[in-house]
């Protein structure tokens, strides 16, 4: 079940629940009705958007993944590569791919400053239509990362290469998401999004 019709399924309930609570309060009966009504309206109209947003994400989603990080390697390690093969449905259109680092939930702690992040995406035939190196900076409240966004535009259909290399130890997780603007039928979201 995607999150988006989980976040709709929530809010209408958490209304409605609320809708019968208004509904058994004493005030007069025309006020109990069009507060309840209000409230089961603005739960649907949540619902509706929350469901909305998550199908518009995925129909341009053509690959997500959430990779592992540097949890656990030891100081002055390589850095090991992460290597993910995607499908490509529409040559000769600009996709973008979008890459920040990230502490997946319930983890709770605090980022520890700046990343780096080696980003790579190449074509079938090992050309390379990104090749770049980024920091990601720490957000004011510091559990995320700032996204850094890759446009590239891919020659040919067919199977292409995303490789990920994480740069900074200590870093647990590393979200990256191509979108093509053309829309797909078989992307593939990241578990949990």
């Amino acid at each position: 079940m995607s999150s988006g019709l989980v976040i709709a399924l929530v809010s209408v309930a958490v209304s409605g629940a609320f809708a019968v609570w208004i509904a058994r309060i004493r005030q007069p009966v025309p006020a109990r009705g069009a507060m309840a009504g209000l409230m089961l309206a603005s739960g649907v109209a949540l619902g509706l958007f929350a469901w909305w947003s998550e199908m518009r994400i995925s129909g341009e989603t053509l690959f997500e993944v959430v990779a592992e990080g540097t949890l656990g390697l030891s100081v002055g390690a390589p850095a090991p590569e992460r290597r993910f093969v995607f499908e490509v449905e529409h040559a000769l259109t600009e996709h973008t791919l979008h890459v920040y680092p990230e502490i997946p939930a319930p983890a709770l702690r605090w980022s520890s400053g700046d990343v780096t992040v080696r980003v790579r995406v190449l074509a079938p035939d090992g050309t390379a239509l990104v090749d770049d190196e980024r920091v990601h900076a720490a957000r004011a409240r510091g559990l995320q990362w700032r996204s850094e966004r890759y446009p590239f535009t891919p020659s040919q259909n067919g199977a292409h290469t995303l490789v990920l290399v994480v740069l900074t130890a200590e870093i647990p997780a590393v979200h990256a998401r191509i979108v093509d603007p053309l829309g797909t039928f078989r992307g593939r979201r990241a578990p949990g999004y």
